[in-house]
């Protein structure tokens, strides 16, 4: 107890007091920090006094809303060859593989390629970084694309735009009506990353329609432009048309008189079949004349008779029981 009581305990000053009154002062700060930058340092102006000043050399986190400057230049100035932009990483693997999957998959099935950017939740796009700008300066020369910025977790603030050749011809108004629909769609599931699939899902089933109606619009195009001009075969055309005009009539009188004749030729061979089923023949009765009083000789004789009274004596030559003759 004596060896106790001889330790002095530290004392605080009343600066020290004071600093940790105002919250300048973390007790401790040196033992749960080991970088050395980040520990209080003695202030010079109070060294002979030996009280510590609170100098936090940390670096504070940036603002949800901040895109940190490290990826800025991924997602802006970087040509990337995948459909699916992320540097930030906020999906996982299987989640990224998943995604990149179905992009590529789209891309191989249509004409129209789908460029996913993918934000954080409160993210913010600097003014300097716009979508119209992104797609004005790198989608400008490519193909037909459509370009998306998501937003991890709030679906209701995906933006898309069109860039590439043939982006002229999507109005504004279809570019809304494809976003709401694709919104709607992935506003159902909770998951962040189940709203991104539904989003593209239904994004993808868009697309192949627009893809559809500009095909057909070519076509109209083309058949348009195709009637209007000269051909070489126009003369062959018109003389098929005037020979057909000047023989119309033969033309109707030749196939009047087929289908007659195929009628009359069907008739007859009708009337020929059921002249074959309903003939009969008549069998003449065979008179004997009797020997020793008896209808035929002993051991020798024969009976004729004929299973059938419609069908032909020459397909009745085999012998049948009694019981199948007739009378």
């Amino acid at each position: 107890m004596s060896s106790l009581s001889a330790l002095e305990l530290p004392q605080w000053s009343q600066g020290e007091r004071k600093k940790l009154e105002n919250g300048d002062l973390v007790p401790g700060a040196s033992l749960l920090v080991e970088s050395e930058e980040a520990r209080p340092l003695l202030d010079p102006s109070d060294a002979g006094a030996g009280e510590l000043t609170q100098q936090p050399r940390f670096e504070l986190p940036s603002s949800p809303q901040e895109i940190p400057a490290k990826y800025l230049a991924k997602y802006f100035q970087s040509s990337s060859t995948s459909y699916l932009v992320d540097p930030q990483r906020l999906l996982t693997m299987q989640e990224t593989q998943d995604r990149e999957g179905f992009l590529n998959f789209h891309a191989k099935a249509s004409d129209i390629d789908i460029r996913l950017y993918l934000f954080d939740t409160q993210q913010v796009i600097p003014a300097s970084h716009s979508l119209e700008r992104l797609v004005a300066e790198r989608y400008t020369e490519s193909p037909l694309t459509c370009v998306v910025f998501s937003f991890m977790g709030d679906p209701s603030r995906t933006m898309l735009a069109f860039g590439g050749k043939g982006a002229e011809q999507v109005t504004l108004l279809e570019q809304r009506r494809i976003l709401d629909h694709a919104r709607i769609k992935s506003l159902k599931p909770s998951d962040g990353s189940a709203q991104i699939e539904a989003f593209v899902v239904q994004l993808s089933i868009h697309l192949y329609w627009l893809e559809k109606s500009f095909k057909g619009a070519e076509l109209k195009a083309v058949s348009a432009l195709t009637s209007q001009l000269p051909s070489s075969n126009s003369g062959r055309t018109l003389s098929a048309v005037g020979f057909y005009a000047s023989h119309k009539p033969l033309l109707l009188y030749f196939l009047v008189g087929v289908s007659g004749a195929f009628i009359a030729a069907a008739a007859l061979v009708w009337m020929w079949v059921l002249w074959r089923k309903n003939r009969t023949y008549q069998f003449p009765v065979v008179e004997l004349p009797r020997r020793l009083g008896a209808d035929y000789g002993a051991g020798v004789g024969a009976v004729l008779g004929f299973k059938d009274s419609v069908g032909s004596p020459s397909n009745q030559r085999d012998q049948v029981p009694d019981d199948f003759h007739c009378s």
